[in-house]
């Protein structure tokens, strides 16, 4: 009865959210090409990947209409970094996006819809989450990109995101007032796998101890929406589905990605599907999500880039062993200061580069749980894998300098002389991710009590945190923030002048931001327009800084300089609806004064 219940519910949900946008008795035309991209979506969580508690019929049946690989492997467990690859077909090293929101696709990048558009192909693009918002640069070579618009929580990564659902409902507007005979790629991503996981009710209803299993079901129940849409609308359609990361869900103690480089949260499912794809295929070669941009590429009858490498093959295994997969996660360094993992995933050995280095046989420990690095009979393999991740090409580049002389100034005269920006110790000298995991669980812990309003609980998260690593700058960081939030301004502006002095200087410009939101709050103008020239001084792309700094600068009575502020944010999203709302007003005031600062 239960079940029953459940699938009623979902097919209610589903037929309800489902009714077709497109004139009725219009015929379908033209050829379309899909990629979509499900967010934060592990493999071993699919029916198609075995497993027998999923209900994901529609992924199901679209792997069994075509070809899926075994063991795909994303190259880093972050939204923007991992895309950039898939869109790209070149590896994070390779193309210098190494995490969310800190850095910016480089204008030398060819991309796919490039690729596509300059064959013919119309293109659009339909995205769930801010990680992926036009300004970090994959929008190139789209005619079309939608994203979700509002203030990101954390001001450089945050989950300013949208349901499935709206995504969909967009590409339903745009095949019923776009479409035509053309050739036309549409890259659709859904995020609602993302923590924090909270499933519209119906699946979470079916799912009441498993929230992440619930919008893993929803985003299946979405998939079927957009291909019947896609299906009705095109003579041919061609279907690519995977993923940018998987999800930890307490493995190695971490709750979520981003740490660590294990199965866990580089195991993703790849799925091709439609005319020159043999049905039923499972292809056992592990490969990389790198491939992607190839495989479509070549699908379309498009000469390949030298740079997207070789494509995927379609109906069976590639010859060979296949080489090792390569993945990395630059996020321990660029949030906290750790050394960053990076490893190589073959088929049978996976290695891990780290301070106690790793060494797993994934045929007899799929789970990653027996480390045998330093055994005595450890086969020559791994450890030539190893050594191929001794060299410099892997490192990671910072996005960031050291603080201005001014900000150098300031801190010498609180008494932080001497502390240094960025780690200038080698990568093995670092601490060690394994041992600091914890200190993001109690990171989330408290960013989520702060954002229920419970400042008690969040400080006694950011206890336990600085426990474990007194200087670790994302907690001071959540630490001044609850400070401002109960109204003890002055100390939180001590927390983020501290917090300046503490690596890694990736994140000034966000400590900057949130300094001249919490001065702004304050009333303190004065402050805040400072903090907010120095976060657009280290970023000049910070929307949500330039936009404060134009609602800064409108509050001191200089609505000329608040127009440009805001003038510069509608450059980068011109959809931004606070500065569509505001400029006009401010150009008004400057032209009545005759005033243009």
């Amino acid at each position: 009865m239960r079940i029953g219940r459940w699938v009623l519910a979902v097919a209610m949900a589903w037929m309800c959210a489902s009714c077709s946008r497109t004139a009725p008795g219009e015929r379908p035309s033209g050829e379309a090409l899909l990629l979509l991209t499900i967010d934060t979506l592990r493999s071993d969580r699919l029916g198609c990947y075995g497993d027998a508690r999923a209900r994901t019929p529609h992924l199901d049946r679209l792997a069994r209409s075509g070809t899926q690989w075994a063991t795909a492997l994303a190259h880093a467990p972050l939204t923007l970094p991992s895309h950039t690859t898939i869109l790209s077909g070149v590896i994070p090293p390779e193309h210098g996006v190494r995490d969310n929101g800190l850095y910016r696709v480089p204008g030398s990048l060819r991309l796919l819809p490039e690729v596509l558009g300059g064959a013919g192909w119309k293109t659009a693009a339909f995205v769930a989450a801010h990680p992926l918002a036009a300004r970090y640069g994959l929008h190139r070579g789209f005619d079309l990109y939608r994203e979700p618009h509002g203030s990101p929580g954390d001001g450089a990564s945050g989950a300013v995101e949208r349901r499935a659902e709206s995504v969909v409902d967009e590409v339903a507007d745009y095949v019923a007032s776009e479409w035509s005979g053309d050739r036309r790629f549409v890259w659709a991503h859904f995020f609602d796998p993302h923590a924090p996981h909270d499933p519209p009710k119906a699946y979470r209803d079916a799912h009441p101890r498993d929230p992440y299993r619930g919008e893993v079901t929803y985003a299946d129940a979405q998939t079927g929406r957009l291909l019947r849409i896609l299906q009705s609308s095109a003579k041919t359609l061609r279907v690519c589905v995977t993923a940018d990361h998987g999800e930890s869900l307490g493995q190695h103690d971490e709750s979520t990605h981003g740490v660590f480089v294990y199965e866990a949260t580089t195991r993703v499912p790849l799925i091709l599907a439609g005319p020159g794809v043999v049905p039923g295929t499972t292809i056992h070669t592990a490969t990389g999500v790198r491939g992607v941009a190839a495989a479509l590429t070549d699908w379309a009858g498009i000469a390949l880039p030298p740079e997207f490498g070789a494509p995927l093959p379609r109906t069976g295994d590639s010859p060979g062993r296949g080489e090792p997969v390569f993945v990395e996660s630059a996020y321990p360094l660029l949030r906290h200061g750790w050394a960053p993992p990076r490893g190589l995933r073959g088929e049978r050995w996976k290695v891990i580069h780290a301070p106690r280095p790793e060494v797993y046989d994934l045929y007899a420990d799929p789970g990653e749980t027996r480390n045998l690095h330093g055994s005595a009979d450890l086969p020559s393999r791994p450890q030539e894998l190893l050594a191929m991740l001794a060299g410099p090409e892997w490192s990671v580049t910072l996005p960031a300098s050291a603080p201005d002389a001014e900000s150098e100034a300031a801190l010498r005269s609180l008494g932080y002389a001497g502390a240094h920006p960025l780690p200038d110790a080698p990568g093995d000298s670092l601490p060690d991710a394994k041992d600091r995991v914890r200190i993001e669980s109690y990171l989330s812990r408290a960013g989520s009590a702060l954002e229920a309003g419970r400042a008690a609980s969040a400080r006694r998260a950011l206890s336990s945190a600085l426990g474990l690593d007194s200087r670790n700058k994302e907690a001071h960081l959540l630490l001044a923030r609850v400070q401002a939030a109960t109204g003890e301004v002055s100390r939180a502006l001590e927390t983020f002048r501290w917090c300046l002095s503490l690596p890694p200087a990736s994140m000034n410009a966000l400590v900057y931001y949130e300094a001249a939101r919490v001065t702004l709050d304050a009333g303190l103008l004065d402050e805040a327009a400072d903090f907010s020239r120095r976060a657009c001084r280290i970023d000049p792309r910070h929307m949500e800084a330039r936009f404060n700094w134009g609602v800064t600068a409108f509050r001191q009575d200089r609505p000329g300089e608040a127009a440009m502020h805001w003038e510069e944010v509608l450059r980068m999203d011109p959809e931004h609806p606070e500065a569509s709302r505001w400029l006009p007003e401010a150009r008004a005031m400057a032209a009545g004064r005759g005033d243009r600062e």
